[in-house]
């Protein structure tokens, strides 16, 4: 699994150089951008909720507060929910790639 921000250049040069894998968008660029979308006196209270969705515990967690977030703010800050969503799939491999582990752990424990 690789972990990048959204640079096209970056995710070319890997496809050229390495084997097909799973791509992670970097949450902490992520959260960045959605928070360049709000004033200044509402970042502090937008990136209290947005820092708890990478860190879900679940997939449905994950988007439980991903979901929260969008209807607080799609009304007055319409930009930084759709920065949000854009490549949403692309967020969650790390989700995906911890819940996978935790399996196979299971199974080599039994």
């Amino acid at each position: 699994m690789t972990i990048a921000d959204g640079h096209l250049g970056i995710w070319s040069a890997l496809g050229e150089t390495s084997r097909p894998g799973k791509e992670q968008r970097c949450w902490n660029h992520k959260i960045r951008n959605v928070l360049d979308c709000f004033p200044k006196r509402i970042r502090a209270e937008a990136a209290e909720q947005l820092k708890k969705i990478p860190y879900a515990a679940t997939l449905v967690e994950c988007e439980r507060l991903r979901d929260m977030f969008v209807d607080r703010y799609r009304k007055d800050y319409l930009k930084a929910t759709e920065k949000l969503l854009a490549d949403w799939d692309r967020m969650l491999r790390s989700i995906h790639f911890r819940r996978n582990i935790g399996r196979t752990s299971d199974n080599q424990r039994g």
